[in-house]
């Protein structure tokens, strides 16, 4: 029996439209009806790897960082404690929204990829997520009281690893709290780049809230001037991906700019990319990881998850963490190349999505 989905993605860099795309995929080719609801740039991307599907546009939150990178840690804590009502005020009215959409378009399940606002008291729902644990230093107790009432509302949480409280997202993905609901449903990815390649370019992949992706942007693109003449012997050509959907396409002898790319052109790009410049984003991890291709992970300044997911991984991964403040491009090229890692794909939980889908749409 077809089932109605109520598919909500958090606007909140691209990472979240990124790794819900193959579930949209899934449950399409199952045969099962799917709306999607988001906002942003989030919601512009889903529409360039779904054109024919139906859409919603949620009601946004702007989440900016501090635009001091020395101290975008207790700017942002400020932010957030200070936009707070802000927040709660954009989750009641996508609740609303939702409510709509359900009486109206006869949803029958919702699933939700960490956005509070998609859900309803009446329907079975699932949130995606695999931040169960915040790691905030300052704001620590209370915004895990907020965050542990929120994700608890849903009828299950579905973790994007392969291990609860280890793999790739660590310590994040284990709150006792919540343990009964919580189900691994495997490592996630909207690319799948086969095994015989001989990648021989440079990707760099820009994503997150700004200011800071425009710093980071700015920085990256200062390195590729000043180290022009070691990458050119490094790489037969670099794409340079802002994620923004203020960006022109533009196509240089050795280096090419993209605003935002869609599921196809980002595999092939990828499919040629020796190494990745990227935030340390649990979905582009996720991606880089299963694909095996090395990366330098340089979290976003303040917030403290990919901050921790940088440290995390860059000890047993083939990964090199670098701070934003400290960027140097060609040490870390260098030092990704001579790394040695013992990186081993757990594919033992490659079918576990499609069981979790199964039974919670039966």
């Amino acid at each position: 029996m077809s089932s109605n989905i109520l598919y909500g993605v958090l606007n909140w860099g691209l990472g979240h439209a990124s790794r819900s795309t193959p579930i949209i995929s899934s449950i399409l080719k199952s045969g099962h009806e799917v709306t999607i609801a988001s906002s942003g740039i989030a919601l512009e991307l889903l529409k360039k790897n779904f054109p024919s599907q139906s859409f919603i546009e949620l009601p946004d939150f702007d989440v900016r960082y501090h635009k001091s990178e020395q101290n975008a840690g207790f700017g942002f804590m400020l932010k957030a404690g200070s936009s707070y009502r802000g927040f709660s005020k954009m989750i009641a009215s996508c609740r609303k929204k939702v409510a709509e959409t359900v009486a109206n378009e006869g949803i029958t399940h919702i699933i939700s990829d960490n956005h509070f606002g998609v859900h309803h008291d009446t329907m079975p729902s699932a949130i995606i997520s695999h931040q169960l644990y915040l790691k905030s230093p300052i704001l620590g107790k209370a915004a895990n009281k907020v965050n542990t009432k929120h994700l608890d509302r849903f009828n299950e949480i579905w973790v994007p690893d392969y291990a609860i409280g280890n793999g790739l997202s660590g310590e994040l993905s284990y709150n006792p709290a919540l343990a009964n609901k919580t189900k691994p449903i495997g490592l996630l990815s909207q690319i799948a780049i086969g095994e015989n390649r001989k990648p021989t370019e440079l990707c760099v992949l820009l994503s997150g809230p700004e200011p800071q992706r425009t710093l980071l942007s700015e920085r990256l693109h200062h390195q590729l001037k000043v180290h022009a003449a070691y990458l050119e012997t490094k790489f037969t050509h670099i794409h340079f991906i802002e994620g923004s959907d203020q960006g022109e396409l533009s196509n240089g002898d050795f280096v090419s700019h993209y605003g935002l790319v869609n599921r196809e052109e980002i595999q092939k790009i990828l499919g040629h990319s020796k190494i990745v410049i990227c935030r340390s984003g649990y979905s582009s991890l996720m991606d880089l990881y299963l694909n095996t291709i090395p990366a330098v992970i340089i979290p976003t300044p303040g917030q403290t998850e990919q901050l921790y997911l940088a440290e995390h991984n860059s000890k047993k991964n083939n990964f090199i963490a670098q701070s934003q403040l400290s960027i140097d491009m060609r040490y870390a090229i260098d030092a990704l190349s001579n790394k040695d890692t013992n990186q081993e794909i757990n594919s033992s939980s490659n079918n576990t999505l499609e069981r979790t889908l199964q039974n919670f749409l039966s």
